[in-house]
């Protein structure tokens, strides 16, 4: 019996398929059970409004307006939309959703699951892709499956990848844009660039930092030309008309004027005004626009699981030492080294055009697949270059004593990974840090809320601050649950967003009627609090 089970797991490591597919068929059966948990964010109803006025411009131009959905219909136009250069081209198979008004409603569940399955998805796909992208630089089974367990269980980038249609769909399509990029490399043939060009033009639309990938890809075929410039010129061709055509059909705010437009659109998104708030960073209220130059490398520092960074940190030096004694441009071809440029580039443009940032590090999460990238790179030469695998064993020990620790963590605190802190900020993170910046554990809040009632008789609960969270409960308790104005509510939600601490109520005239009733907590800290009116209560 031993020895057959030897057998087994045997011929299930040494099986590519059967390994890496049933991995992904583990990620994709837990995401199934994962989806529905999450709250809605205060920023999805916007992006879903984004969605209907880009699609509101398809319909007018072919003059199928009138068979539209009536959510489209109502849209604004997208010339006089405030945020008419978020680019939504990758959210466009949503639009098929609102033909179905009675089963995808925006005040159902339904509606709000579906854009998370599908934001879910397509990180899904992104991990499959980041699979085949490793697989062309280690072939180590080891090495492989390590680099997924760090890809699919950084919490923040976990818990974003189910409901942040913005930010982590931008990552997995950077992701799709360096596979193909590194297969283009490989193979530069016609077919390659085309479709390069298709994805790296989606990549653009989400966010600008997606044109990195155009630019490395000019860069890399007018140094590998050999001299030929006519086919230089056809090869730059084909890949110019294809992105610029690509992006100009799936990019309405470029119609009539595509140049000005998209360079108003590098403009405002290189520098971005429309926010003029501010974050807590480091114990500190500050503006939004007046950030440190180490707010992004503090983020990640603090909010990174230690088996991450201890690869990112194993494959720096190794990228950095082999490229400086082995640098050749043709190594232009090298993952980890473009992964590298890409880091370092992203990074300084934001210090240098002193971007606007806030809520951790989300902005740049596509730099996730890049440090992921060097990882692998790293593991791979531990693993298989340097002549003894001590060092190799050694770092895995310590990565797979981190990733339990981290699904430890997760699950006592399922499911608000985005309140991830590890042991750097743990312990005063509340004093310190952004929390629930996007209000997701409202929803809990409200299930908890109903759930501790001691009176059984089922009654109505007048709330302030619950927002689009009632759509995504059950039924019966959305039924019994009204959004009021603040001075005539039982209950109001109170968040932390940019609170240090819990609230002073002493010192807010707004909360003089109202205590602390249910909290929901991450590792001891709140994260979001139901205030209830005493008068109220106490009245006989």
């Amino acid at each position: 019996m031993p020895a057959t089970i030897s057998i087994f797991i045997k011929k299930f490591w040494y099986d590519q398929r059967l390994l890496f597919g049933s991995f992904f068929i583990l990620v994709v059966v837990s995401s199934l059970f994962m989806y529905r948990d999450f709250g809605i964010s205060s920023d999805e109803p916007r992006q879903a409004q984004h969605l209907d006025v880009s699609a509101k411009s398809y319909f007018k131009a072919l003059n199928i307006l009138k068979y539209a959905p009536l959510s489209v219909k109502n849209a604004p136009d997208v010339k006089e939309y405030a945020y008419k250069y978020y680019g939504v081209a990758s959210q466009y198979p949503l639009v098929l959703l609102e033909f179905f008004p009675s089963a995808f409603n925006p005040d159902q569940p339904l509606f709000w699951e579906t854009r998370h399955l599908y934001t879910r998805a397509l990180f899904i796909l992104a991990g499959v892709v980041f699979f085949f992208l490793i697989r062309k630089m280690t072939r180590f089974h080891s090495v492989m499956l390590i680099g997924l367990l760090l890809f699919f269980l950084h919490p923040r980038i976990l818990a974003h990848s189910f409901y942040n249609i913005k930010d982590s769909v931008f990552l997995s399509f950077f992701t799709y844009s360096m596979y193909f990029l590194v297969r283009y490399i490989q193979r530069p043939t016609k077919k390659n660039m085309l479709v390069l060009g298709i994805i790296s033009a989606f990549t653009v639309n989400i966010r600008m930092m997606g044109l990195l990938v155009p630019i490395y890809s000019v860069v890399w075929t007018i140094y590998n030309c050999r001299g030929n410039i006519r086919n230089l010129v056809k090869t730059l061709a084909t890949y110019t008309v294809t992105f610029l055509i690509t992006i100009y059909l799936i990019w309405p705010v470029l119609w009539g004027n595509p140049i000005q437009n998209f360079l108003e659109a590098f403009n405002n998104f290189s520098n971005y005004t429309a926010y003029q708030g501010v974050v807590l960073f480091n114990g500190r209220v500050i503006d939004a626009s007046k950030l440190p130059s180490y707010y992004i490398p503090a983020w990640v520092l603090i909010t990174s699981p230690f088996a991450h960074f201890l690869v990112w940190c194993l494959a720096v030096p190794v990228v950095l030492i082999k490229s400086i004694i082995n640098f050749k441009w043709s190594r232009l071809d090298n993952p980890a080294l473009f992964s590298l440029w890409f880091i370092i580039i992203s990074y300084g443009s934001v210090v240098i055009l002193k971007s606007t940032l806030y809520d951790d590090w989300r902005h740049l999460y596509y730099l996730f697949t890049p440090l992921m990238v060097l990882g692998v790179y790293g593991l791979d030469y531990l693993r298989g270059t340097i002549g003894f695998r001590a060092p190799f064993y050694a770092a895995t020990l310590v990565i797979m004593v981190s990733l339990v620790a981290t699904l430890f963590w997760m699950v006592k605190n399922y499911p608000h990974y985005y309140a991830y802190f590890n042991i750097l900020a743990r312990s005063d993170f509340d004093q310190r840090w952004e929390r629930d910046y996007w209000a997701l554990s409202t929803k809990q809040l409200i299930v908890k809320l109903v759930d501790t009632d001691t009176i059984k008789k089922p009654r109505k609960y007048y709330i302030a601050g619950a927002g689009h969270s009632t759509q995504m409960l059950s039924k019966d308790i959305r039924e019994r649950v009204e959004e009021v104005p603040r001075g005539s509510a039982m209950f109001v939600v109170g968040g932390y967003r940019t609170i240090v601490g819990d609230y002073d109520r002493d010192n807010l005239s707004d909360y003089e009627d109202l205590e602390e009733f249910i909290d929901i907590t991450v590792d001891g800290k709140k994260i979001s609090t139901f205030f209830k009116r005493k008068s109220l209560f106490d009245s006989p």
